[in-house]
Formats: C-alpha cells, structure tokens, sequence
C-alpha cells in the first residue's frame, strides 16, 4: 500500500509540472539585448513580453534612449534610477550612465519602445561616439534611437509645450534636406534667434515624425546636452550682406546651390497681409513670408505699402512648387509707383501652363503667379470661410476663387454678388499646382488644378452687370400666374353668365355641385396615391435599380474604360439620376400635394416619413414658434425644398442623420425650414452643376426665389450640410419679419 501511495504521489506531481509548463507563456524568457529586441516582429511587439537589457544613456529628458553598439531604443516608464547604497534618493539620469533596464516590450511609436519596470545605474562611463549622419537611412528610419552627427543650416526657429517640459524647435538644412532638431528649453533657456542662417554641427538622437498607425514619416534629432549643439560657421552680421537675387531668378539655374543660406531680393509691394508679402518687379512675383515677431530681425508687414520697393532676405522656398522665399526680414529701400494690374483672363494663365506642359519650355512673359492681375468673370457661388469670404468664379469653363482676407471684407456687400453677376475683380494671383506622382517622386511637370485671386480691397471687386432678376424660373412662375388668372376671369364670367340666366335653380345647382365635387376629390386623391405608388414600386425602383448599376460599372472598371466610353457611362449615369430625381419629384407631388388643406406641419411630417421609408437614416424633425396658416404656394415650394434637401442627404452625402427644423417666427411674419446632415458634405462653389446633371442645389434655390425667400448652404467637406430656407408670408411686411428674427434670437 505504501509503495501504491508513493507511486501515485509521483504521477500527481509530474501531472502538475506539465500542467505548469503548459500554463508558461511561450516568452518567459526576457528580452536581454536591444539588437534582439528590434528584431522582434513588429506584429509581436504588443505582446508585453520581458526585458531585461542593459545600455548606455545618451537622452534622459523625462524619457530615456539607450544604446548598445550601434543600436538605439527608446524607454519610457519608470525612468528614475534606484538609490545607491547607503543614499536616501536616487541621483538623477544623465547621459553617459551604465544601466538595466528591467520592464516590458511595447509598439511606442514608430520603433519598438521598453515600458521600464525598474532601472539601475550600473557605473557612469562615456557616451558612444555620434555616427555620421547617413542621409538615406536617417529618412527611411533605419537609425531610429542611435545617436549621429551631421551639420546644417538653420533656417527657422519655432517652439513647442509638451506635456511636462517645453522645446525650441530648429529647422535646418543638411544636404538639401529639411530637418528638425529639438532642444529642451532647460538647457537653452533664451531663444536661439542668434542662430538663424548659422551653419551648425549637431549631435544628437534620431526621433521620428509618425501618423497614428505607427508609419513613420520623417527623422528629428533630439539634443540631449549644451555641448552638442555648436557653430561652425557664424550668420553674417546683417542678414542684408549676403548675396542679391534678382526677383525672377529665384529657385532658377545658379541659385539653388546657395539655397540652404540666405539670399537677398528687392521688388515693388504690390500686397502686404500680416505676416506676408507680396513683390513683383515687372511680370515677376513672389510671395514673402516674414519670419515671426519673435525674431528681432523681423519687420511687420503692416510697416509697408503698395509701392514700397523693399529688400527682403530669407530662404528659398520650393513647398508650393512655385519658388518663394520664407523666414525674411524685410526693408524699405525707397517709393515706386504701385504696380499697375495686368488685364488677363485666367483661362489664358491656363493656357499658358499647358502650352508649358507640351514643350517643356518656360514660359514667356511669365505665369503671373504672385502678380497683380485684373479680369471678368462670372459669379458662381459666395461663401463664408475661417479666412474670409470666398468668392467662386467662372471664366468660360475655367473655374477660379476670389478670396477675401478677414481683414479686408470689412465694407463688401455681399449683396452685389449674387450668382449670375458679371463682375471685374482685381488680385495677386496664386497658382495651385498638382503632378503625378509615384514614392514622392514627381512623374510630370506640375499642372495648374485652380487659381485662386488674393483680393486687397473690397473695391477690387466692381460688379459690371447685375444677375437678371427675370431668370427663365421667375418668367415661367410668372406666365403661369397670367395665364391662370386669365383662366379664372373667364370661368367666372362664364359662372355670373350662367348664374343670370339660371337665377331660380342656383341653390339646387349649388348644393348639388358641393356634393359631387367633395365626391370627385375623393376620388382624385385615392387615383393619385395609387398611382404615385405604382410608380414608386415598378419604374422609380427601376431607375435606381439601373443607377446603381451603373455606378457599380464605373468604379469596378476605373482605369479600364477609354475615355470615350467613359465619357458615354458618365453620361448615361447622370441621365439616370436625372431621371430618377425628377420621377421621384412627380411620386411626391401626386402622393402629398392635393391635401392642401393640412397644416404645413403636418404635411412636413409625413413627407418625412414617406421619403425616409426602407433608408435606414435618423431623422430629427422639430417645429417651433406658435403655428400659424401658410400659403399653399409657399407651402409646396417650402416641402419641395426640404425633399430635395433630405434626398440628397440620403443620396449623394451618405448621411446617417439628418435634422429637420420648421420655425414660425411672431405673428406668423414668416416661415423658416432648416435641413441639417452629418454626411460627407463639399466645398461650395465647387460641386458640380447643372453642366454635369446635377440640378438639385441649383432647383432648390429657384425654388425659394420663386416665392422672393431667401436660401442658404452651407458645407464643409467631412463636415456636412446645412440648408436653410426663409420666406417672407404674403401680406406682411419684411420689418415685421426680421424684427420676428432678432426677437427669436434673443430669446
């Protein structure tokens, strides 16, 4: 029995063990080198496996980088060394320090990072000696933690709050590559200005720009003591010593090898906005942007004028494809006329690009990119920006923007620019260039996407002809009032004839008409609604059935389709979609129409829930102010809208919900429809139009003016779209109105 016992005792121990072993994460064993941590897979890091490695310190800011070899890696956590014997508190971290690390493995940023559990100062010894920098693997990430030394020029000086301490931020050029360097502020407490166009020498940690997937963007150095950061060579002591530019030679042939320096130019202020200039000498513009108020060199742009001849010098700046100059000081150097504007058509400026995307040759006199220009052109839309107002314009098929500053809108009616206006506007012309590319390589020259006219004044903007109040909707809205007036007269002389003649059957006559014509609305209203749902379920079903798969073709064979057969289905789906509004259209007049005698809310109401059928989208309606009757023609024309608005929330913004405010202000002065979505909205002005078979936006605003209301859109992209439409009730007067509106508005 004994032996029995002892035999059992060992199988339930050997049970035990395995089960033990089994219950072991597969990674008990730590991590004990930086060059086997980095060799983790990136997809395995989060897995919190062990470390336990030791390094030297070359960055103790908060956080720590340690490095062992050639290999860097990034440690955050618990950061504070352990006391040494016999010491009540630990001395702080300092580059130089032997020390493990013992803690877990995570993702961090970009590159893998160690989350330190406990951390010992084994002795304190020397920093490893800085790598040269290696401009292909510094801007690839390959020495993400490793400590290099490179030099550069310092074109900018910026600073930045992090969470526990604050930085200056350097931008430099090194081998004509941009980088930044960063700099606790604790070890440089005063602004670094000194050092702009200084070359520099600079050793320091390799950091990483990154999105929030952990891809890695760009390199930053991190300077981890004062030592670090030296001069090689001093800037000149006035930034207005260094080497004259001509304005037109910028970014040009013989210049760009003296870009990472300074370079000086002179033209006429055509424009100057805070913080910005805008010279031209000639046909030849540049746009200046100054170097901050921080800068003791620098000069506000509110200190010149129109016809100042300045002298500016800063850095050449190629981000916008079109060479400028930023960081600059500037100077008066004299007075020049102002420069007078160039009378070009912006579809000319165009042309001008692409007669430069076939030869390959610069043109002549120039792009008029920076140069004062004036034009005609048509507007199109007008909206209100963060920046200003920007007005969107028509030059024949070229489409341009005319932005207005915040602070020069001050004075602009933005009455007089009503779509349809023909106007004259003056501005500094902006190019926005766009190319192919492939891996940040350009494939092709740059190509013009939009022009965009940087207005100084509001008198830059003369409207030359006024829209036509007579649109083509007013004047059929018009002719079919006539024509039912003059419809009526006639049936009612026709009524009085008939009434002379039949004097003593008029009760009976009368009685009997009230019967039948309560009988025949009846019946009209049941025959509508069976129709409009026939329609709904066989032909408009249909329609959008075939645009559907119309766009399902379209985006399935993108890049497939020559461009005449892509043409012929971009036709045939906006056909399609024409067709299936203007059914849909024609279904809810015949449904909802005829019931005019419901109060407008109500008809609202049950618009809603008719078009929001099968669609699966929240829709919040709301009515406020005290309910008043509404004239049928107001009425429909307000449902209208409101339909419009919803289906092409549902439709073209992908809306997951929509908000649906009707608000009747005082007395009943006026009525006001509001339709809100959160889908993926637009820039207006520049949605498509009627050219392309899109006329909703443009139906519903000759909808509201048809009834003298007034209409509003608003959108951003990613941000939604709002509708509003506001309508005077017939026999009030507009005082009444917009005293309603401001009473409302305070309330």
């Amino acid at each position: 029995m004994g032996g029995m016992d002892a035999g059992w005792r060992v199988r339930t121990v050997g049970v035990a063990l395995v089960a033990l072993l089994a219950a072991t994460p597969a990674h008990a064993e730590p991590l004990r080198s930086i060059a086997e941590i980095r060799a983790v897979p990136i997809m395995e890091v989060d897995e919190a496996r062990p470390v336990l490695v030791r390094g030297v310190v070359t960055l103790a800011e908060g956080f720590a980088v340690i490095q062992d070899g050639d290999e860097g890696i990034f440690v955050v956590g618990r950061v504070e060394p352990e006391p040494a014997a016999g010491e009540s508190a630990p001395r702080p971290l300092v580059p130089g320090a032997l020390v493990e690390i013992e803690g877990t493995l995570a993702a961090g940023g970009y590159s893998p990072t160690i989350k330190s559990k406990k951390l010992r100062v084994l002795k304190q010894g020397r920093l490893p000696e800085p790598a040269a920098a290696d401009m292909a693997r510094l801007f690839s990430g390959l020495d993400n933690g490793r400590r290099v030394m490179l030099r550069g020029v310092v074109q900018e000086v910026s600073e930045r709050r992090g969470s526990t301490q604050e930085w200056w931020l350097l931008g430099i050029e090194s081998d004509s590559r941009h980088l930044l360097l960063q700099a606790s502020k604790r070890l440089f407490p005063e602004r670094p200005d000194h050092l702009i166009d200084a070359e520099v020498a600079v050793v320091g940690v390799v950091g990483d720009s990154r999105n929030s997937r952990g891809e890695f963007i760009a390199p930053g150095i991190t300077i981890g003591r004062v030592e670090d950061l030296s001069v090689v060579a001093k800037p000149a002591a006035d930034p207005f010593a260094v080497a004259a530019v001509p304005l037109g030679a910028i970014g040009r042939f013989g210049v760009r090898p003296q870009a990472a320096h300074r370079m000086r130019t002179q033209g006429v202020v055509s424009f100057a906005a805070p913080g910005r200039l805008f010279l031209q000498e000639g046909l030849g513009g540049v746009r200046v942007d100054l170097a901050t108020a921080d800068d003791p060199a620098a000069t506000s742009a509110a200190a010149f004028q129109p016809g100042d001849r300045v002298e500016v010098s800063g850095f050449l700046d190629m981000s916008r494809q079109i060479g400028g100059i930023v960081g600059a000081v500037a100077r008066k150097i004299g007075s020049d006329a102002p420069p007078a504007p160039t009378a070009i058509q912006p579809r000319d400026v165009v042309n001008l690009n692409a007669e430069f995307l076939q030869t390959g040759w610069t043109v002549s006199p120039s792009n008029y990119d920076g140069c004062l220009i004036r034009c005609r052109a048509r507007v199109d839309a007008t909206s209100t920006t963060p920046d200003g107002i920007a007005v969107a314009l028509m030059d024949g098929d070229t489409r341009l923007v005319a932005m207005l500053p915040k602070g020069v809108t001050a004075g602009l009616s933005t009455d007089r620019l009503v779509p349809g206006s023909d106007i004259e506007v003056t501005g500094i012309v902006q190019l926005n260039l766009v190319a192919k590319q492939s891996g940040g390589l350009l494939l092709e020259h740059p190509r013009v996407s939009q022009i965009e006219l940087l207005v100084r004044d509001p008198r830059d903007i003369v409207v030359v002809h006024a829209a036509p109040w007579w649109t083509p909707r007013r004047l059929a809205v018009a002719a079919g009032l006539l024509a039912a007036l003059a419809a009526a007269a006639v049936i009612w002389s026709a009524v009085l004839r008939r009434e002379v003649a039949r004097q003593a059957e008029r009760a009976a006559r009368e009685a009997e008409a009230r019967r039948v014509s309560s009988t025949e609305y009846e019946i009209a209203l049941r025959e509508r609604s069976r129709i409009a749902a026939d329609l709904h379920d066989t032909l408009l079903q249909t329609m959008t059935g075939i645009g559907y798969q119309l766009q399902f073709c379209q985006s399935g064979l993108d890049g497939e389709l020559s461009a005449a057969a892509a043409e012929h289905l971009g036709t045939a789906e906006r056909l399609c979609d024409h067709a299936t509004r203007q059914l849909r259209g024609t279904v809810w007049s015949l449904r909802a129409m005829p019931d005019t005698r419901r109060p407008l809310q109500e008809s609202l109401a049950e618009l809603l829930r008719l078009l929001m059928e099968g669609h699966g989208v929240n829709v919040d309606f709301v009515a406020t102010g005290e309910p008043c009757a509404v004239d049928e023609t107001v009425s429909r024309q307000l449902l209208l809208v409101v339909q419009e608005a919803v289906l092409n929330a549902v439709h073209h913004g992908r809306a997951k919900s929509i908000g649906v405010r009707l608000a009747f202000e005082r007395a009943g002065a006026a009525v006001h429809v509001e339709v809100r979505d959160d889908g993926c909205g637009f820039t207006v002005g520049l949605q498509p139009g009627p050219a392309l078979g899109h006329f909703g936006i443009q139906g519903m605003r000759e909808r509201v003016d048809s009834i003298d209301g007034t209409f509003e859109l608003e959108s951003r992209p990613g941000a939604g779209t709002t509708v509003r439409a506001s309508v005077l009730q017939p026999g009030k007067s507009r005082a009444d109105a917009w005293s309603a509106v401001e009473a409302g508005s305070e309330a």
